[in-house]
Parts: structure tokens; C-alpha cells; sequence
């Protein structure tokens, strides 16, 4: 099963001039992430470190972008680390799992030709329901192994 490879949040849709901080601003799952009486403040996780350590987090968090705003539960990549620090290591740890969701548009473009072309729906909410169809779609896909 490719379960790393789901999608686990489709965002409503916005208008094409909006940037990032915009849309996270207005974003359910960024307002839940947010919210003090979260369920997912108390979530707990634990990391390893690399002497094999074992770390206990509390919280959820988002990996991102530098175009983001500066949230606590955003995680974006550091930028200009010198090379060999920790604080670079664990940057291009992040980026590299932002090209896995990257990787994932690419599935879905692959396994749903429509999303490759230009669309021929005209109302947002239609594309919306579109995007989020083939979402559910992929992710039974993997269910099953394809």
C-alpha cells in the first residue's frame, strides 16, 4: 500500500490572483491547525535523532514554502544555511518531502489526462468537485495497489 503518496486535505478553491498567504489566511484547515482548541495541539509524535535519540513532539504542523506567513504550525525550509550546519540538513530534508507531494501532482496528471490540458469547465465550483473526485479516486487507487 502507498499510503505516503495520499492526499489527505484538498482546499476549497480561490481565484487565480491570490497568492499563498491569502489563501492561508481563509483555508478551514489552516484555521484548525491554528485554533488553540485544536484536538491537534495534543497530538503527540516523536523523532529520532541522528545518534538514535528519540524526541517527543506535541502538535501538528504544515511543511511549506518561504510564501507562507510565519505560523507556528508552518514549517518552512531555512533559507541560506551554510553548508555542513544541521539547520541546511534538516532544510533539504524538508524540501526534499515538498518534491514528494510535487511527485503527486505529477500522479495525478498522469492517471487523470484532464488535469494535464487545459480544462474545459468554466465554473470554479466544477473544478473544484473535478480536483477533488480524482483525489478520492487516487487515493482508492492506492487501496487497492494501482
Amino acid at each position: 500500500m502507498f499510503t505516503y503518496k495520499k492526499i489527505i486535505h484538498v482546499s476549497q478553491f480561490f481565484w487565480g490572483t491570490y497568492n499563498d498567504k491569502t489563501i492561508s489566511r481563509f483555508d478551514p484547515l489552516f484555521r484548525f491547525l491554528r485554533d488553540d482548541d485544536s484536538i491537534l495541539k495534543n497530538l503527540r509524535w516523536t523523532s529520532v535523532g541522528r545518534d538514535g535519540t528519540r524526541q517527543e513532539h506535541r502538535g501538528a504542523y504544515m511543511i511549506c514554502d518561504g510564501g507562507y506567513n510565519e505560523w507556528a504550525c508552518l514549517m518552512p525550509p531555512y533559507k541560506h544555511q551554510l553548508p555542513g550546519t544541521a539547520l541546511e540538513k534538516w532544510s533539504k530534508n524538508v524540501e526534499s518531502v515538498r518534491k514528494d507531494v510535487e511527485c503527486v501532482f505529477g500522479i495525478l496528471k498522469t492517471r487523470f489526462l484532464f488535469l494535464k490540458h487545459p480544462i474545459r469547465l468554466h465554473d470554479p465550483v466544477q473544478i473544484q468537485r473535478a480536483f477533488a473526485t480524482c483525489c478520492v479516486l487516487h487515493n482508492i487507487l492506492l487501496e487497492y495497489g494501482m
